[in-house]
């Protein structure tokens, strides 16, 4: 049985669905069929939860009945995809999770926002812990860690690994261009195409 060539991607706060251009481009030249939501309100008002029910009603609505999906989250977007995952059900549609650069312990940065959806990924949140309690639930839908030493948005950037499935480095600065590079939009690809059976 082979994965299927949809795959959902989902931006980060302040970003929209314009950020993977390069990447949405080049899947698509692989024969891949991508999905990219814009998340509203983007800026960190929201919580996580809201967003994430946003991710359900858009993924349902662009992928067939019974077909999977792989899922890409970059930054807080991997965040919302983590709750779709863990606590909306999500595993049961996505046969591949890839997050990039997000703060599955926290960004010290979130400090700077006191809306609700920074307070979330703050270091040591209880939302964060209640989500990282779970992890081992995104097991069957093999995850990996996008991460880079250089970003200056995650902070600390080991805070973008989490504690299951494979991590990838990626020499890259700065924190937009873990999507947005030729470099990153292949080495996507390349993770994409090699967890295929």
């Amino acid at each position: 049985m082979s994965d299927s060539k949809n795959i959902v991607l989902v931006h980060g706060i302040f970003d929209t669905e314009r950020i993977f251009k390069n990447v949405s481009n080049l899947m698509t030249a692989h024969g891949y069929k991508t999905f990219s939501i814009n998340l509203r309100p983007n800026y960190g008002i929201a919580g996580i939860e809201d967003l994430a029910f946003q991710l359900k009603i858009f993924a349902e609505s662009k992928i067939p009945r019974g077909e999977q999906f792989s899922l890409i989250g970059f930054s807080m977007g991997g965040i919302v995809s983590r709750h779709y995952l863990q606590n909306l059900g999500g595993t049961n549609n996505v046969n591949k999770f890839i997050a990039v650069s997000s703060p599955h312990y926290g960004t010290v940065l979130s400090y700077l926002l006191p809306l609700k959806g920074s307070l979330q990924m703050r270091p040591g949140s209880t939302y964060l812990r209640n989500l990282n309690s779970n992890v081992d639930s995104l097991l069957p839908v093999r995850p990996v860690s996008f991460w880079t030493k250089y970003d200056q948005m995650i902070i600390p950037q080991k805070s973008a690994i989490m504690s299951v499935g494979d991590s990838v480095q990626m020499p890259i600065f700065p924190h937009r261009r873990m999507v947005t590079s030729k470099l990153a939009s292949h080495a996507l690809v390349e993770c994409i195409r090699k967890n295929e059976f």
